[in-house]
């Protein structure tokens, strides 16, 4: 329920029109809207940050294991789903999505947001089987890739 509050300019005839929604009451607590929007704004925050801390957290891992490119990683959605990509760079894993197939090229933060544990599957067994299986992953970048059945 909305209520309209109308006043008048103390300068001027011209009337000065409000719709104020009134506020919730819950056991003797009374919650108003701006109230409702600043608890809303706090936990979306709060949330924000504690993913951002998870990257950075995992970002740093990656700078501290310094693990080589071409590295196949299995990462868990929100959703725990796993979920396959190859570690180019810090500014590149190659993935499939999972909504619809599309294999994509994301930065590692990115990823991380979306994938937040991870794990590795496969080292690459030298520089050279490094850059094949990078430009193999890059090769297939654009392309749809179904799941097997």
């Amino acid at each position: 329920m909305a209520l309209e509050i109308s006043c008048f300019a103390s300068s001027s005839d011209a009337r000065i029109s409000e719709t104020v929604t009134p506020p919730c009451v819950i056991n003797d607590l009374v919650i108003t809207p701006q109230d409702a929007q600043d608890i809303a704004r706090s936990i979306a925050n709060d949330v924000v940050a504690a993913v951002l801390r998870r990257a950075e957290y995992e970002a740093l891992k990656v700078l501290a294991w310094r693990f080589p490119h071409g590295t196949h990683i299995a990462a868990l959605s929100t959703s725990r789903v796993e979920h396959h990509a190859i570690y180019a760079s810090s500014e590149e894993i190659i993935h499939r999505c999972e909504d619809d197939g599309i294999v994509v090229s994301v930065t590692w933060i990115t990823f991380l947001m979306k994938y937040p544990r991870w794990r590795i599957l496969a080292w690459p067994r030298s520089a050279a089987h490094s850059d094949a299986i990078i430009e193999c992953a890059r090769r297939r970048v654009g392309e749809e890739q179904k799941y097997s059945e």
